[in-house]
C-alpha cells in the first residue's frame, strides 16, 4: 500500500477516558474545533474511535460506548475536519482494553508469568488483549463500522506490541505448529506471527473498502512493516529522551515511506493533562523533524469535559504557523547524507532489541561534527562516502558481501570494538586487521600517534579486543601500573596510573578501513569524552577532506542538515541545548548564535544566490574550488538558508 495523503503538520489526540468521567463531549465546541484547527495550519488529525479503556466514543453497536458520553463525538470531529479539508484518522488501541478484559475474561493474554494484569506506576496498571481469541474479530469489526460509516481518510491502530501469550489458545495453536510454550524463544516468534496475522486481515479489510485509498498506521510494528508510512513517537519527557528521535528518523527516511514524527506538548508523557512544555522545546522537536525530512505531529489531550486547551492552541499555533511559512522550502524537500551508520537489528525495529547505546553514541559525534547520515539496516552502501559498523555489529553474509562491493567502489569503512569480526578477523582484511581476544588492561589507556605536543593518556572505560594486524596505528594503548582484577588488602583499583605506551594500537588503518580496539561509540554515549569525539572527527577528515558541510565555527551543540529539491539545497541549523534541570531535561529557550559562516562542499544546486527562506534575505558567499563558504548572519533557535 502507498500513502495516499501528505499532510505536513499534524496533530494526535489522546482520549483515554475512566468510566466515571462524564459528560463526555459536553465541552465539544465544533465551531471553536474548526477555528482552531484552521488557525494553526493543521492538516491532518487523529482522533479518537475506541481508547485503551475500551470505550467507544461514536453510537457503536459492536463495542461499548463511553457511559457518560453525549452524542456522536468522533461523528462530529470527523464531520468538522472535512468541512475545512484537514484529513482525519481514526484512533484504535489494539492490545489494551479494560472494559472488554472484564466482560470477556477470555479474551486476556496470559502473560509468560502467568498475570493478566501489569503494574506501570501505583495508580496505573494495564490489561492486555489476546489477539487469537474472539476479541480479534470484534475489533475487526469496530474497525469495518467505523470505517463504513465515516468519512475517515485512515485508520491508526496503537499499542500492537507482539507481546508473548500463554493462554489456552496460545498453548494449543503453539502446540499444533510444534513450539513449546515454555520456551521464550518460540513465545516471542509466535507472538510476532500473531501481530502479522492480524495486521494482514486488517489490510484486507482496509483494502476491501470501495472506492476509499485509507492510510494505515500499526503503532508498534516494524518499521519496515509499515503500508503506507511510519510515525516515530518520541515524547522526550515521557521516557524516550533527547537521543531517540535523531537516530530513528535517520533511520526511517530510508525506506521508502513517508514519515511523521509524533512529540508532544506535555512536560512528562502521555495522560499529563497540566503538562506543557515551553514553546522552544516543541519548536525544537518540531524544527529538527523537519530538517531530517519527516512530517510533524504533536500529541495533545482533548479534555472530555472541556474540549480544546486554549493555551495548548496558543503554542502549536504560533510553532505551525511559522513552518507554515517554510512550505515551499520543505515539502518534497529530500535528506541529503554522505555517512551510513548500519545496524542490522533495526530491520525488525521496533519489534527487535540490540544494543543501542553505540548508535545513540555515534548519532551524537556525527551531529556534534556536523556530519550528513542516515542510519540504515542494510542494503545498498555505495550511495554513500563512509559506512560506520558500531561497537558490536554483527554482519550477514549479504551485509558482507554489500560492503566489500561498497570498500571496492572507493568507499570507507570505520568500525570499533567487535564490530565486523568473526572468529576475530575483520570480515574483509584476510588477517590485515584481526583480534587476539579481549583487551588485557583494565583500564588501558590511549594517545594519538604519532603523540601531540600536549596529548595525555586518555582512559578507556569499556574495554574493547586486543587489536592487531598490518596497519597505520592512529593512536596506540598505554597500560595501567598493575592490571588488578580483584580485592586484596594490599594492592587498589581504583587508582591505577597509566605507566607507559604498549606498540598495540587503539586505532588502525588498513586499506579502506579504520578501525578503534574499544567500543568508542557506547563509550561516548556513556561518558561523553570529548578526545573520542576528536579521535573519530580526525579519521573522517582522512576519509572525507571536504564533506557536505564543514561548521568549524558553529558550537558543537548547533547541528547542521541538508535537504535538497530539484534546482536548491537547504541547509538547516537548529540551535538548542537541553539542559538538566533538577532530575529533568528540558529545553527553555533557543541558543542566541553570532553571525558566522558555514562551508558546504559544492553540488550542481549550489550554482547560485543564499538567502534566508522567507525574508529572501540575501547572504555573502565565497567560493574556493569545490567549497563554497556561505556567511550567516546572527540567529536565535533556527535557521533556513536556500542556496538556489
Amino acid at each position: 500500500m502507498s500513502h495516499p495523503h501528505s499532510p505536513q503538520r499534524c496533530l494526535h489526540f489522546d482520549f483515554h477516558t475512566p468510566p466515571k468521567v462524564g459528560p463526555v463531549g459536553a465541552g465539544f465546541d465544533r465551531q471553536a474545533f474548526v477555528a482552531t484547527l484552521q488557525n494553526a495550519a493543521v492538516e491532518a488529525v487523529n482522533v479518537f474511535a475506541r481508547c485503551n479503556v475500551g470505550f467507544a466514543y461514536y453510537p457503536t453497536q459492536i463495542g461499548v460506548p463511553h457511559p457518560g458520553l453525549e452524542g456522536d463525538l468522533l461523528g462530529g470531529m470527523v464531520e468538522a475536519c472535512g468541512e475545512i479539508g484537514v484529513k482525519v484518522y481514526a484512533y484504535f488501541n489494539v492490545r489494551l482494553d479494560h472494559e472488554h478484559a472484564f466482560r470477556h475474561r477470555e479474551w486476556c493474554r496470559v502473560a509468560p508469568d502467568g498475570r493478566v494484569e501489569r503494574a506501570e506506576k501505583p495508580d496505573h496498571f494495564f490489561r492486555d488483549m489476546c489477539l487469537n481469541t474472539g476479541y480479534a474479530d470484534h475489533l475487526l469489526g469496530m474497525i469495518r463500522e467505523v470505517v463504513e460509516r465515516y468519512p475517515v481518510d485512515g485508520i491508526f491502530l496503537d499499542c500492537i506490541n507482539a507481546k508473548p501469550c500463554i493462554g489456552s489458545e496460545c498453548r494449543s495453536a503453539m502446540l499444533a505448529r510444534g513450539l513449546d510454550p515454555a520456551c521464550e524463544k518460540a513465545q516471542v516468534t509466535f507472538a510476532k506471527e500473531t501481530v502479522a496475522a492480524f495486521q494482514k486481515k486488517v489490510e484486507t479489510l482496509i483494502g476491501s473498502i470501495p472506492e476509499r485509498e485509507l492510510s494505515l498506521v500499526f503503532n508498534g510494528v516494524a518499521y519496515r512493516d509499515q503500508p503506507t508510512h511510519i510515525e516515530v513517537e518520541t515524547l522526550p519527557g515521557g521516557g524516550w529522551g533527547y537521543d531517540a528521535l535523531p537516530w530513528q528518523l535517520r533511520y526511517a527516511r530510508t525506506l521508502g515511506k513517508r514519515v511523521v514524527a509524533m512529540t508532544g506538548r506535555f512536560q512528562e508523557g502521555w495522560g499529563d493533562f497540566g503538562g506543557l512544555l515551553p514553546k522552544a522545546s516543541m519548536a525544537f522537536d518540531c524544527q529538527l523533524a523537519t530538517a531530517l525530512g519527516a512530517a510533524v505531529s504533536i500529541g495533545d489531550h482533548l479534555h472530555p469535559l472541556a474540549g480544546l486547551e486554549p493555551a495548548v492552541y496558543r503554542r502549536i499555533t504560533e510553532i505551525y504557523q511559522e513552518l507554515a511559512e517554510l512550505d515551499p522550502w520543505v515539502r518534497g524537500a529530500k535528506p541529503m547524507a554522505e555517512i551510513a551508520i548500519v545496524e542490522p537489528g533495526l530491520a525488525n525495529y521496533p519489534q527487535s532489541y540490540f544494543p543501542m547505546e553505540p548508535l545513540m553514541g555515534a548519532t551524537r559525534i556525527l551531529s556534534e561534527l556536523k556530519s550528513q547520515f542516515d542510519v540504515v539496516d542494510g542494503g545498498d552502501l555505495c550511495r554513500y562516502k563512509v559506512v560506520i559498523l558500531p561497537d558490536h555489529t554483527v554482519l550477514s553474509e549479504a551485509l558482507k558481501a554489500d560492503l566489500l562491493k561498497f570498500i571496492g567502489q572507493g568507499g570507507f569503512v570505520i568500525s570499533s570494538g567487535s564490530a565486523g569480526l568473526e572468529d576475530g578477523v575483520f570480515f574483509q582484511s584476510q588477517g590485515a586487521l584481526r583480534s587476539a581476544g579481549p583487551e588485557p588492561c583494565h583500564p588501558a589507556y590511549f594517545t594519538p600517534h604519532p603523540p601531540e605536543a600536549d596529548a595525555m593518556p586518555v582512559t578507556i572505560y569499556e574495554p574493547g579486543i586486543l587489536l592487531e594486524g598490518e596497519g597505520e596505528h592512529w593512536a596506540k594503548i598505554h597500560q595501567p601500573h598493575a592490571n588488578y582484577g580483584f580485592r586484596d588488602e594490599r594492592h587498589w583499583h581504583l587508582y591505577n596510573p597509566p605507566v607507559s605506551a604498549t606498540d598495540r594500537p587503539a586505532l588502525m588503518e588498513a586499506g579502506r578501513c579504520f578501525h578503534f580496539s574499544f567500543p568508542i561509540f557506547s563509550g561516548y554515549y556513556r561518558h561523553a569524552g570529548i578526545a573520542y569525539r576528536d579521535l573519530v572527527e580526525r579519521v573522517l577528515r582522512k576519509a572525507l577532506p571536504l564533506p557536505l558541510v564543514r561548521g568549524e565555527h558553529l558550537p558543537r551543540s548547533v547541528q547542521v542538515m541538508l535537504t535538497a529539491q530539484p534546482g536548491r539545497t537547504m541547509v538547516h541549523l537548529i540551535a538548542y541545548q537541553p539542559e538538566s534541570r533538577g532530575a529533568k531535561l528540558i529545553v527553555e529557550e533557543g541558543l542566541h548564535i553570532p553571525a558566522t559562516r558555514v562551508t558546504l562542499r559544492l553540488t550542481p544546486e549550489m550554482q547560485g544566490t543564499a538567502t534566508i527562506a522567507g525574508s529572501g534575505m540575501p547572504l555573502k558567499t565565497c567560493r574556493s574550488g569545490d567549497a563554497l563558504e556561505v556567511e550567516i548572519p546572527a540567529f536565535c533557535g533556527y535557521q533556513l538558508l536556500v542556496i538556489e
